[in-house]
């Protein structure tokens, strides 16, 4: 039994679905966000027992599981009460899921939740990736605006780019990308800065950008050529229908560092972004746990959803 942890309406869960019921594989889908049927349901006795929904019980067999569970996109923004009423039926969420991580220890995870925590800390990723020989840009971070300015003065004649360490969203779904930061900018922003440590790197000028996706030893690589746009050229997720996208080869010694890095944060599935440089010279930029696929085997034919549907059933 395959145990999947997130939404249906989620079209990457629909295309491995796609492939699991094509080899008439047993696998059941938990939606903690979706219509009741699809609920869990657990009872107390001699030993934890886990139901979805009304008739399908989930027992000690199930051998993988899949944590594909994305963020709710129904954020309250109408009262108060109904905000704290949200983060209080996420925490109740996460106290039973976090459960699972117990009950089926001896299941195969894609990927085991304390790694992907772990993983997705984007300092702990550029501490690994240059331990192991990857180029890495130069980095700060920092709520300090004067150190801030220091920093960006030395990295001249680049410039400085902003990101996040985690993803930001408005409650109209708007996300916040990578951007480039002036000096006049920066000390126009002192209180945003100081209010909490932000990533700072130097901006490095591209080639092109390589998006390699691993599932266990399979590796499929795509180059990415950024749109046109300013925004885009700082962040090719601000052109993600707009870019241009090929299948790429993967240098060998490239693919042993990636494998490499994969092990040392204990994952089987990471989506990791990279550049190119005109000179060729490759740049590690980050690795998402979580990170999306589907547009990129839509475009260029990449067989990662088959990949995903193979692993979790132990081939």
């Amino acid at each position: 039994m395959i145990l999947i942890i997130g939404s249906k309406n989620d079209p990457h869960v629909s295309s491995v679905l796609t492939h699991l019921s094509s080899e008439s594989v047993d696998f059941v889908v938990l939606d903690p966000f979706g219509s009741s049927a699809a609920k869990a349901k657990f009872s107390l006795n001699a030993e934890m027992t886990l139901s979805i929904g009304t008739s399908v019980p989930v027992d000690g067999d199930v051998t993988s599981v899949w944590w594909r569970l994305k963020p709710h996109t129904g954020f309250p923004n109408s009262s108060a009460v109904d905000l704290y009423d949200y983060y209080f039926r996420q925490r109740e969420w996460g106290q039973a899921l976090e459960y699972l991580e117990d009950h089926y220890v001896g299941a195969r995870w894609l990927n085991n939740r304390t790694a992907a925590r772990k993983a997705s800390n984007k300092l702990l990723q550029l501490k690994i990736a240059e331990s192991i020989g990857f180029s890495i840009p130069r980095t700060l971070v920092t709520s300090d605006l004067e150190e801030l300015l220091e920093f960006k003065k030395s990295l001249s004649p680049s410039d400085l780019l902003f990101k996040t360490f985690t993803p930001y969203a408005n409650p109209d779904g708007k996300l916040a990308y990578a951007q480039i930061l002036t000096s006049d900018e920066l000390s126009s922003m002192r209180d945003s800065i100081s209010s909490c440590p932000s990533l700072y790197q130097e901006y490095i000028e591209k080639a092109y950008e390589l998006r390699v996706t691993v599932v266990g030893g399979d590796v499929y690589g795509a180059k990415i050529c950024a749109a046109d746009t300013k925004a885009a050229r700082q962040d090719w997720r601000a052109g993600l229908f707009d870019n241009r996208y090929e299948k790429a080869r993967i240098p060998e010694i490239t693919c042993e560092k990636i494998f490499k890095m994969s092990h040392e944060l204990g994952i089987e599935y990471g989506a990791y972004d990279f550049i190119v440089q005109p000179d060729g010279r490759i740049v590690f930029l980050e690795v998402n746990p979580f990170g999306q696929w589907l547009w990129l085997e839509n475009q260029v034919d990449l067989p990662i959803s088959r990949a995903i549907a193979d692993w979790l059933r132990g081939r």
